[in-house]
This record gives structure tokens, sequence and C-alpha cells, in this order.
């Protein structure tokens, strides 16, 4: 091996030089190689052996320089490794810092979110319940009012049959038809006819006699509170209603039940005088009477007025007259001066309140807790709004917010006082309502809203 490595480091043709003078030199040598032939292959072998032992040499020096190398790499992927670790543990710190900031940022938002979305549930629930109650209140009212109204009817129910049901109770009957009677002729026929109620004091004479203050035109009239009104009771009727010493030109009588032998409502002449009969009659329709006493007043009265002795009737119109005269310049006058005392009120109230009073009163009673809810309105208004042409705000949001400082306040009165307020501040008056808009005006809460929102940017 050894040889065969020394020749190739030549060509060819020296090698086949080479090995002719080598096989020449062994033939003439032949004798001195044999003899020398161990010795030659203990050189070589040594020689193989010395270039196998610096083979060695040459691959523990390169098996050292690639240890040390390899001790360099790790210690350098040993380093690499630790900057890797390290950075790469900043890196997830730093990470794990920033998602936590964001997740921190997203929970603030979502608070804030879900605040803002519970305080308008909160804000629109609260006017809803406002207005519910509201409703409530007015059914509460309502059905109080109808509870009273049947409790009335009730009532009136039971007085009408303690009144009018029992024969025994004649005296309410009569008493109440003679009250009536009185009201109706002073309200509506400014008390043209006199009123007596003689009821059984005065036997003969009926239980109520209405006399004409100017004709002396007189009516009998005989209320029975009777289901049915006897033949014994209509001949004492026309026994008085004959009887010469009653100057009556008129009878009426009024029966609850029927009367016998008579329809619902009959007249009947007796001579110059007129009879009428009522039956089914309920108290209450004395206005009905009045209007049939009227109609057979004018009747008789227009065909006497020809034959009466008009001097006897001249002085009772004069006296009349006059009396009427001095009751409407006494009227006049006292008007003038309620005119003039209404005209000092309003003038004081606005200079006081700065509020209308005619606003005000309008159905209801004034009074100083109504003025002082006025007077907080008007305060309220003055803090919570600005003028600006180009802007409007509903009227509604304006309520909600005074509810928040002032509760259990009326929407309509609280935009009565919003009226009387716009009326103040622009001297014209349009009445609004709960659902219109102000126009000309915004709100302060708006203007800061913006603000905050701005710094927070």
């Amino acid at each position: 091996m050894y040889i065969m490595d020394k020749l190739s480091n030549y060509d060819e043709a020296t090698k086949n030089h080479i090995i002719h003078i080598g096989i020449q030199n062994y033939l003439l040598n032949k004798n001195f190689f044999e003899s020398k032939s161990a010795k030659v292959v203990d050189i070589d072998a040594i020689t193989e052996k010395n270039a196998l032992n610096k083979e060695i040499e040459t691959l523990k020096k390169s098996k050292n320089e690639l240890l040390l190398k390899l001790d360099e790499q790790s210690k350098k992927l040993v380093t690499i490794r630790e900057d890797m670790y390290e950075n790469t543990e900043e890196k997830i710190k730093n990470v794990v810092k920033t998602k936590e900031n964001e997740i921190i940022y997203f929970k603030k938002q979502y608070e804030t979110l879900k605040n803002g979305m519970f305080n308008e549930i909160n804000v629109r629930a609260d006017e809803k319940n406002k207005i519910n109650h509201e409703k409530i209140l007015i059914m509460d009212q309502k059905i109080k009012m109808l509870t009273d109204t049947i409790e009335e009817k009730e009532q009136k129910i039971i007085e009408l049959n303690k009144k009018y049901v029992h024969a025994t109770k004649g005296s309410e009957f009569e008493k109440s038809i003679f009250e009536n009677l009185e009201n109706i002729i002073e309200t509506h026929y400014d008390s043209v006819w006199s009123t007596r109620h003689v009821g059984p004091q005065m036997g003969g004479k009926g239980d109520i006699i209405l006399c004409h203050k100017i004709t002396d035109f007189c009516v009998m009239i005989d209320p029975k509170n009777h289901d049915c009104v006897t033949k014994a009771h209509k001949d004492k009727f026309l026994k008085d209603m004959r009887d010469p010493l009653n100057s009556f030109d008129c009878g009426l009588m009024v029966s609850r039940g029927k009367i016998r032998g008579m329809r619902s409502y009959e007249e009947i002449e007796e001579g110059t005088k007129k009879l009428l009969y009522l039956s089914n009659y309920v108290v209450g329709q004395e206005d009905f009477l009045l209007t049939m006493i009227e109609k057979v007043h004018n009747e008789l009265y227009g065909k006497q007025k020809d034959v009466l002795d008009l001097k006897n009737i001249r002085p009772k119109y004069i006296s009349e007259y006059k009396r009427l005269s001095r009751q409407k310049a006494l009227n006049d006058e006292n008007g003038k001066l309620l005119n003039e005392r209404i005209k000092e009120i309003t003038t004081e109230y606005y200079d006081y309140y700065k509020a209308d009073i005619q606003t005000d009163s309008v159905g209801r009673k004034v009074s100083s807790g109504k003025i002082e809810k006025s007077d907080h309105v008007n305060k309220f208004l003055d803090s919570f709004l600005i003028p600006d042409e180009k802007s409007k705000i509903k009227i509604s949001e304006i309520y909600v917010d005074y509810c928040k400082k002032f509760p259990d306040t009326e929407k309509k009165q609280f935009t009565k006082c919003l009226n009387v307020w716009k009326k103040m501040k622009s001297g014209v008056e349009s009445k609004l309502k709960s659902t219109s808009y102000l126009k000309g005006y915004k709100s302060k809460n708006t203007i800061s809203i913006a603000t905050s929102i701005l710094n927070a940017k």
C-alpha cells in the first residue's frame, strides 16, 4: 500500500520506468535482497506503523480542534439560547402587560357602555313609570269619582225611597218640590213669582201657593205622595178650587203615582179657572211645572186683560221697573268696582310672582303651594335653558330633568308653568303641549357634555 501510494505521485511512463529499474536492480542484487528480505519487511512495517501513528496523531489533533470548535459552538449556542430566552421572556412580559392593559381598557369601555345603557334604560323606565303612575292616579281618581257617584246615587235612592215611597212621608215630598220651585224661580224667572209653603197649617188651600207679583195670578199646588190618588182627594182638591174665599186662578195636582180617572197629564177648565193633573211625577221636574204654569198664566191673563182695570196694574209695572232699574244700576256699579279690583289683583300678582294669574286660576283655586311650584319651575328653566335661535328642545325632556329635582309634579301643571315662563321671556302668548318642542332654546347640559367629550379626546 505504501509503495502504491508513492507510485501514485508519478505518471504512467515514469511508473513503468521505475518498475523496470527496480526489476533490473532486483535481478542484479537478488542475493542481497533475499538475505535482507526479513529486515526489509520489518522496515516497511515500521514505516507503515509510523505513517499510521502520524495519521493517528493528525486525526487526534483534528479531533481536538473539532472538540474545541464544538465547545466554542456549544458556548455560543448556550449564550444565544440565554439571550433568546431573556429576550423572549421580556417580549412575553411586554405582550402580557399589553394584553392586560387592553383587557383593562376594554373592561372600562364595557362598564362605560353598560352604565350608559343602564342609565338610559333607567331614565326611560322612570319616565314610563311616571307616565304609568300618572295614569294610575287618573284611573284611581276616576274610580274614586265613580265610586263616590255610585255611593251618592245609592244614598240618593235611599233618601228618595225614604222621602217618596212611603205615604207617611208626604211632607218631605211637598217640601222638596217647594224648595226646587224656589230655586228655579229665583234663578230663571227673576223672582217674579212669590212662593208660600202652607202645608198642613192652612186647611183648604193646598200645600204650595204661587202668586205672580205683577198680575196677582195665583196658583194652588197640591202634591200627593200616593201610589194612586183616590176620588176623595180629587173631590177635596176640586172643593178647595171652587171655594169663593180662595182667589186661585189655577190649580195643580201632582202625584207620585196615578190619579184615578186621569191620564198622565190632563187639563180641565173649571169656569174661568184651569185645573192641571200630573201623574207619575218625579221630584226634579219642577222646571216643567213652571213651564205649564207660565203657559196657563199667559193664556188666562191674555183673556182677562181686556176686561181688567189697567189703572190697577200700571203701578205694579212701574214699581217692578223701578226695582229692576235700581238692581241693574247697583249691578253696573258693582261690576265697575269688580273690574278695577281684578286689574289691581292681576298687576300685583304679576309683580310678586312673575306669573299670569289668569293662567294659574284656570280650572282651580290658586294656592300658595302652586304659586311656589310655579316659582320653582321658573327658576329651574332659567338655570337649565339658554337662548339659541337655531336650536329646539322637546318639552318632555325638560320635564324629565325637572322631575329629577322636583318629583311628583304633574306634567299638565309643568306645561302650564312653562307657557307662562315663555310668555314672560318673549312677550308672546302661545300654548305648548307636552309633546311640543320649545324653539329658540337649548339645554346647558348639552354644552357641558360636549365640553367633557372634547376634553376627554
